[in-house]
């Protein structure tokens, strides 16, 4: 029996992208742009998908790992466009999966390795 995708609430008030904003928090835009351009992966060009949308759309899909990717993208754009007040045009399945080729697996590394930490590790205190 086939099983449908779930979906993520989409609307405009703040409690709904409260998680687009937490992300935000625990990966500040200026560290996640410093890593891309230590990986030679800064856009030549503007794209509709910035390297560092991408960055924070590949972290959305493991927040939800029953969610189409489409939907996760759309809840992540909706989100963007609430929390900074931009219009990001919608991805198709396509340019989703062509970005996160573009953006490749080291920016990511990178990413886990100097910006995640232990929530709760008693010897780090």
């Amino acid at each position: 029996m086939a099983r449908h995708a779930k979906t993520i609430s989409q609307g405009t008030t703040s409690l709904q992208h409260v998680s687009v904003g937490m992300i935000a928090l625990c990966f500040p835009l200026k560290k996640v742009q410093k890593i891309i351009n230590q990986c030679g992966r800064k856009e030549k060009r503007i794209r509709d998908l910035p390297a560092a949308l991408v960055v924070y759309f590949v972290i959305s899909l493991s927040l939800f790992p029953g969610v189409s990717t489409q939907a996760v993208a759309d809840w992540l754009l909706t989100g963007m466009r609430w929390l900074k007040n931009f219009t990001y045009r919608s991805a198709k399945k396509a340019g989703l999966s062509h970005a996160r080729i573009r953006l490749g697996r080291e920016v990511l590394e990178k990413i886990f390795q100097q910006l995640t930490k232990p929530l709760n590790d008693k010897t780090l205190m």
